[in-house]
C-alpha cells in the first residue's frame, strides 16, 4: 500500500538533495536516478517545479502532466499527486523545486507594488478565483535565465546568500507575470490578498476528504454553518455538499486508477461512510463502478493527459 508523501518536508529531510532556504522559501534540486513505484504526494506549500533533464509524469486530480526538459508546473498548497519516472534506468531525472510560503508571497506582492494590479483584477476579470490549483507554466527565457543564475547558491552560500536568492526568487517569480501563465499567476495573488478566503479555500482542499460533518467543516474554519455556506457558494458557485461529493469522487477515480488500493479502503480514504452509496454515486457520475474501473488496470482512458510543450532546455 502507497504511503503519503508531504512536500516538502520528506524532501528536505533527505541529506542528499542540494537545498537552500531564505526566509519563507525554499528552493530543492531534486535528482531521481532509478525508476520507483508511483508515489502519492501531498503538495504542502506553493510549488513550482521545473524539469532540468529526463522525463516524468505526475497524475492529478486536474489531469496528468508530461514533464520533460525544460518543461514545468505550478502545484498551489494543497495539490494532492502521484507521480512516476517515465525514463530508462540509466537515465536520471533532475528538476528544481521551489517551495513558497504565503508569508514570502504576501512580501513579494507588497515589495513588487502589485497591490494596485490585483485590485483591478478582481473587479474586472471574470472567474480569477476558478482556476485550478495544478497549471503548466511556460518556460521563457527570462525563467530559465532565472533559475540557471541560482544553481552556485546550492555549494557556495555566502554570508549575503540568503537576500541574493530572495531577490533571485523574487526575480523567477516576476518572470512568471510575463509568461502566459500569468492569469493562473495572478489568481493565486488575488486569493493570498484575500485572506480569509484562502483559509477556506486551502483548508477545503486539503480536508475534503475527511469525514466532517457540515456543521463540522463550519466550525473547523471558525464560521456559523449559515456563513459558512454563504462564503463558500461566493468561493466554489457550489453548495458543499455537491462540491466534497465531487472532490472525493474525483480522488476516488485517481486512487483508483492508479494504485491497487482495494475499493472498499479507497471509499474511506477519500471520506464516505457508506461503500454501497460510494459505488451508487461513482456509477451516476462515471457510468462505471469502482471494481470495473479498477480492473481496466493502468490504462485510466477517462483520464485526459496534459503535455507539456517544450522550450530551449534549462
Amino acid at each position: 500500500m502507497n504511503s503519503m508523501i508531504k512536500v516538502p518536508d520528506y524532501l528536505l529531510s533527505q541529506q542528499h538533495f542540494y537545498n537552500v532556504q531564505a526566509d519563507d522559501a525554499t528552493y530543492v534540486e531534486y535528482v531521481q536516478f532509478h525508476q520507483q513505484i508511483r508515489k502519492s504526494i501531498e503538495i504542502t506549500k506553493h510549488t513550482l517545479m521545473v524539469t532540468i533533464q529526463g522525463e516524468k509524469i505526475i497524475h492529478t486530480d486536474y489531469g496528468d502532466y508530461k514533464l520533460s526538459p525544460s518543461t514545468a508546473v505550478f502545484l498551489c498548497r494543497g495539490a494532492y499527486v502521484t507521480s512516476e519516472l517515465l525514463a530508462e534506468d540509466h537515465k536520471i531525472y533532475q528538476a528544481m523545486l521551489f517551495f513558497l510560503d504565503d508569508t514570502f508571497l504576501k512580501n513579494f506582492i507588497a515589495d513588487s507594488n502589485l497591490l494596485p494590479l490585483i485590485d483591478v483584477s478582481q473587479e474586472k476579470t471574470d472567474g480569477l478565483h476558478n482556476s485550478p490549483i495544478v497549471f503548466p507554466v511556460e518556460v521563457s527565457l527570462f525563467l530559465k535565465s532565472g533559475i540557471e543564475s541560482l544553481f552556485p547558491h546550492f555549494t557556495h552560500q555566502s554570508a549575503y546568500c540568503k537576500y541574493l536568492v530572495k531577490l533571485k526568487l523574487y526575480e523567477v517569480l516576476l518572470s512568471l507575470l510575463e509568461s502566459s501563465s500569468k492569469m493562473s499567476i495572478f489568481s493565486l495573488f488575488v486569493s493570498i490578498v484575500e485572506q480569509e478566503t484562502l483559509d477556506l479555500k486551502s483548508f477545503m482542499e486539503i480536508h475534503f476528504t475527511e469525514a466532517y460533518s457540515l456543521p463540522q467543516f463550519a466550525s473547523a474554519t471558525c464560521r456559523s454553518l449559515t456563513s459558512f455556506k454563504r462564503d463558500f457558494a461566493a468561493l466554489f458557485h457550489n453548495t458543499p455538499k455537491r462540491w466534497i461529493t465531487q472532490k472525493r469522487l474525483e480522488r476516488a477515480f485517481l486512487l483508483l486508477s492508479r494504485t491497487n488500493k482495494p475499493v472498499t479502503e479507497v471509499c474511506y480514504e477519500v471520506g464516505f461512510t457508506n461503500l454501497s452509496h460510494f459505488i451508487t454515486l461513482f456509477k451516476q457520475k462515471y457510468l462505471i463502478t469502482p471494481k470495473q474501473l479498477q480492473q481496466q488496470g493502468n490504462s485510466a482512458h477517462h483520464l485526459q493527459t496534459v503535455v507539456l510543450g517544450n522550450v530551449n532546455s534549462v
